[in-house]
């Protein structure tokens, strides 16, 4: 029985098979012992080395693609325009182009998963397992060397590093849908012209109006990006909003900002209307909050310590801002003014709370978190000494499924967010219970829900349940997953394709607090299919499912090596059973009726 495996190049001995045996390897050990060289190894520790650098590699491969798409998704669209521009004024140089690089790497992760799944279907098989080794290094060599800079992304200055060149003559989208990327673009400017702050002051007196109007567009793009952070705080303010508008449209206007600059007087006046846009901006901040103060309803009081540190945050912010503008806009002129405008005060009212934004907001996420620590229904949560909810003290922990940052960066900006009642949804044909009443933070499309958003709601056994989906007309479609929380206070988490009924269905993932958990098929949000199930010992089984159960031929591995296969029925062990050691030695076999 072959027990060996040559690795020695060129070995004319082992021409025909790679495999020998024990008397081979007494005549191997015999020509060793005269000088000449030979490399093998036992099968069964080959087999581990190859099956756990393959498993590493391949764990190493998922996690740098899956980290790299998330960064290239979030910065596609300014390196697209950045790299439109590059192209525009007649070549690349000094800049990499980022796209290309990441259709190398999508092509290159292609090949790799059909070699994954080689190696999964020829685990067992040595030889074949040998033949794949061969390619080892050449695709680990790839991943860190040929495509590591791609994570450079998550450097905050690397797309400005990378095109600098591109930056300063990228003409600005107007469209409304191009929100993010002008504000994109926008900080990139800022940051560029801020760098070369010094040398304009150094060129003749004639450039320096340039550089004033220059300057004067950055100030009201960045006078878009802040305000673009109230609505992001507070929501729904159509002041903020018509600000907006009125920075961008000023920026068109570059005619009449050049005849306004002209008559202007110089430094006494410019200081004085500076100090009249503080004086005014203060005046928006007191706005603002008394704004917020007034819509909140009564319920949500006990927050107004956590709105007023916001609002501190916000304050220090602009003042930083303002004091930046003391030295930098010394050409500020009266135009500036008209682009200030208060929002007017809401009048108080005592409808509930209603929110509708264009964004995601940390505020309204903290909000979310908070309702999972008040009664819902009739389910009262358990809290602990922080006085948080099981599900509050998982989000804290683990986190959302997407965050702030990539739920901007991924939802249709045409759809608004909105804050609404989630009102329930049978399910008559499964055994899962039907969920109740709870409330909606997402996006909508014709006040349906509509995007990405979560929901939060009981079922009729009184357990909460977190969804966190995309929508499509009021109901759950595509990537997306729930959390729920059982009778012991104990959190479950299910990731995969979530449909119209709020269940699973395809392939998907689970696991729960004590350290179960499964990878596989499902069917109506149950485990059915071919998967593998996990448990806490070190322990798996890996097989057919059928309606939660264990269902066909299956395979059960301890947690120290020795292996069950055998047949399963409705979860029971039936018919042939054969017990291997961790070798792989048949020890046993038993059939059970």
């Amino acid at each position: 029985m072959a027990g060996y495996i040559c690795l020695q190049n060129n070995c004319e001995a082992h021409r025909d098979s790679i495999l020998f045996c024990q008397r081979c390897l007494n005549e191997i050990i015999e020509r060793m012992q005269r000088g000449e060289p030979h490399s093998f190894n036992q099968i069964e520790l080959y087999q581990k080395e190859i099956t756990a650098k393959w498993i590493a590699l391949i764990k190493m491969e998922e996690d740098i693609q899956l980290k790299i798409n998330t960064l290239y998704q979030s910065n596609k669209d300014i390196i697209e325009l950045l790299e439109r521009q590059a192209t525009n004024i007649g070549g690349v140089i000094n800049v990499r182009l980022i796209s290309k690089d990441i259709e190398k790497f999508d092509q290159f992760h292609t090949i790799f998963k059909e070699k994954a799944a080689k190696f999964d279907r020829c685990a067992q098989d040595v030889k074949k397992l040998h033949d794949l080794n061969k390619i080892y290094e050449a695709h680990k060599n790839s991943l860190q060397q040929e495509f590591n800079h791609l994570l450079e992304l998550e450097k905050p200055d690397f797309i400005f590093d990378n095109y600098k060149s591109c930056i300063q003559d990228c003409p600005i989208p107007m469209s409304p849908n191009e929100r993010l990327l002008r504000d994109k673009l926008l900080d990139l400017k800022v940051k560029l012209a801020s760098q070369s702050a010094s040398s304009i002051m150094s060129e003749p007196a004639q450039q320096e109006w340039v550089a004033a109007i220059n300057n004067l567009k950055h100030m009201v793009a960045r006078q878009e990006a802040q305000l673009k952070g109230f609505t992001q705080l507070f929501g729904g303010l159509e002041g903020a909003a018509q600000i907006i508008r009125i920075c961008i449209n000023s920026q068109s206007n570059g005619e009449a900002m050049q005849k306004i600059m002209e008559k202007q007087e110089k430094h006494e006046q410019t200081e004085r209307k500076i100090e009249e846009i503080k004086t005014q901006i203060e005046t928006l901040i007191q706005a603002l909050k008394e704004q917020w103060r007034l819509d909140i309803s009564q319920s949500e009081r006990q927050q107004s310590e956590q709105v007023d540190l916001k609002i501190q945050r916000l304050e220090t912010v602009l003042q930083t801002s303002l004091a930046r503008s003391d030295t930098q806009l010394n050409t500020m002129t009266a135009h500036i003014q008209q682009l200030i405008h208060l929002p007017p005060i809401v009048e108080k009212t005592n409808r509930q709370l209603a929110i509708s934004e264009q964004f995601f907001s940390q505020t309204m996420l903290d909000l979310l978190l908070y309702t999972f620590n008040k009664p819902l229904n009739t389910y009262i949560p358990p809290l602990n000494a922080q006085g948080q909810s099981k599900l509050t003290e998982y989000i804290l922990k683990k986190g959302w499924r997407w965050n702030l940052f990539e739920l901007n960066a991924r939802a249709d900006t045409s759809k608004p967010v909105e804050w609404l009642p989630f009102e329930g949804a049978p399910r008559p044909n499964t055994t899962w219970p039907d969920l109740l009443l709870g409330v909606y933070y997402g996006q909508t499309l014709h006040g349906m829900r509509d995007g990405f958003g979560m929901v939060y709601c009981t079922n009729t056994d009184n357990l909460p349940v977190l969804y966190e989906c995309q929508w499509r007309q009021g109901v759950p479609t595509g990537s997306g997953g729930y959390i729920w929380i059982d009778s012991e206070n104990h959190w479950s988490k299910y990731d995969g394709e979530v449909m119209s009924d709020y269940l699973l269905e395809g392939t998907g993932r689970w696991q729960n607090e004590e350290g179960h958990s499964y990878k596989g098929e499902y069917h109506q949000g149950k485990r059915h299919g071919q998967g593998q199930y996990f448990y806490p010992s070190g322990g798996s089984y890996k097989g057919g499912w059928q309606n939660n159960k264990k269902t066909g031929t299956g395979k059960y591995i301890a947690a120290n090596g020795p292996f069950l296969i055998g047949e399963f029925q409705n979860g029971e062990q039936v018919g042939l059973q054969k017990h291997y050691t961790k070798e792989g030695v048949l020890a046993s076999q038993i059939i059970l009726d």
